[in-house]
């Protein structure tokens, strides 16, 4: 996404290398199926149960990125969070969680700038401030402590 961004006219903010080579660097978690994209306009509430709505972006990839959406969009607490990490079986995975969230926002900030580049910010959502948003977020990345085991936290 950031390529044809940039193919397009717009361009990086300072810094973001860094950010590309933290994921780039980072241990990859077993591949679970994923939805990719669950936001609340992608959630159903029949009454009686909820339903997860449009599955386009489903693939493998690591669960704790789902978790990290639902986390980030909700604006959980600590406490909010753990109570989530606990209620899907990963207990302690705080800090797996905390990676997710910020690579939602990088993802969140890739795909705000590719798509200004597509429909510009002038309607009626502003993507290329969305995009500053996200990125600035960046900064308060987790430490670089050693990761949890991954294995137990992915169902």
């Amino acid at each position: 996404m950031l390529a044809r961004a940039v193919a397009r006219g717009a361009q990086l903010p300072d810094g973001l290398e860094s950010a590309l080579e933290r994921v780039r660097a980072a241990e990859p978690a077993r591949a679970v199926l994923t939805h990719h994209d669950v936001w609340p306009n992608n959630v159903m509430d029949d009454g009686d149960r909820l339903w997860l709505v449009d599955w386009e972006f489903a693939g493998a990839g690591d669960g704790m990125f789902d978790l990290a959406t639902v986390a980030r969009t909700a604006n959980l607490t600590a406490e909010g969070e753990d109570a989530l990490l606990e209620e899907y079986g990963a207990p302690g995975a705080s800090r797996r969680l905390a990676e997710a969230r910020w690579s939602v926002g990088l993802f969140e900030g890739a795909w705000a700038l590719a798509m200004h580049t597509v429909r510009g910010s002038d309607g009626p959502f502003d993507y290329v401030g969305h995009a500053r948003q996200m990125f600035a977020e960046l900064s308060n990345a987790p430490d670089s402590a050693p990761h949890e085991p991954h294995s137990s936290m992915i169902r």
